[in-house]
Parts: structure tokens; C-alpha cells; sequence
């Protein structure tokens, strides 16, 4: 969901029963689960695909159905419209600047170094400090502490 967006916990409920609809695993053993550990509240459905019946749900394109579903609940429930993944978009979509939190925040720490440290190996270490790996190579990229890898060239951060 978007910031400042909210829904109730029967909404969260209806939008969980949906998705099983969507994904055909209705009628198999499913749960979802309301996650509110990031700034953004999200579901997770983990479910058997092998259903009562013994038929198996497809996770055929998967991501995509997924896109088009969460659009689809934007809509129904008045929220505002969240960009889907980059390889679903249009090539006009494509174009819109994404505001990616993580990339923001490593921004951040890396600004913030850069101003006290002397060196390399200085940045190097107030990186790590704020939990961050460095990989050299013929550019740099910056590993969090969930192994989440930014790549950076020249215009990306």
C-alpha cells in the first residue's frame, strides 16, 4: 500500500480471500498473514497448490496476476495506485521515476560518511558501521543486512 493509505482488518481479510480466488487455491489449505513490520502494511498467503481434490493451482506468470490483482484492490478500495514491478510496466510507465525507500536511505548513510571520512578505508568502515558491505569491482555496490544488493552506477544514487 501506498503511505497513508489504511484498510480494516475485514478488508485485509476480504482483499486475503480474494487473492485465493484469484490464484484457484480457494478450496485448498491457505493462510495469510497480516504483516505491518515494514511502512508499508502487506499480506503473505502461503498455501498447498495441491488442493482437497488433488488438483495443483497454477503459478503460471504469477508475478504479473499478482500486479494486476493488487491494481485491482487499489481501485476497489479507494487507495491510491502503487507502480507495479518494473518488467510488468509499459515503456511510458518505465519512465515514471520510482521512489525507492532503500536506495533513499543508502543515500543518506553514504552522504553522511563521505563527510567525515578521510579515505577509503575510513568510508569503507562507517559503511560497515551502518551495516552495509561494499563490493569493489569496475563500479561499487552496497549489501545491507538482509543480503539486499544495490548496484550503483554513475546516476543511480
Amino acid at each position: 500500500m501506498a503511505p497513508g493509505d489504511q484498510l480494516t482488518r475485514a478488508q485485509w481479510i476480504e482483499i486475503g480471500q480474494e487473492a485465493a480466488k484469484e490464484f484457484g487455491i480457494d478450496k485448498n489449505q491457505y493462510i495469510s498473514v497480516l504483516h505491518k513490520d515494514t511502512a508499508q502494511p502487506h499480506i503473505h498467503i502461503v498455501a498447498n497448490r495441491v488442493g482437497y481434490d488433488g488438483r495443483v493451482a497454477s503459478d503460471s506468470n504469477s508475478y504479473a496476476r499478482m500486479a494486476a490483482f493488487c491494481r485491482r484492490m487499489e481501485k476497489k478500495y479507494g487507495l491510491k495506485q502503487v507502480l507495479s514491478p518494473r518488467r510488468f510496466l509499459s515503456e511510458k510507465e518505465k519512465q515514471i521515476p520510482r521512489q525507492d525507500l532503500r536506495k533513499l536511505r543508502l543515500k543518506e548513510k553514504i552522504v553522511e560518511a563521505l563527510k567525515e571520512a578521510r579515505d577509503f578505508a575510513e568510508f569503507e568502515r562507517r559503511m560497515k558501521a551502518q551495516g552495509y558491505r561494499i563490493d569493489k569491482g569496475p563500479g561499487i555496490a552496497f549489501e545491507d543486512d538482509k543480503k539486499v544488493r544495490i548496484n550503483c552506477g554513475q546516476t543511480d544514487i
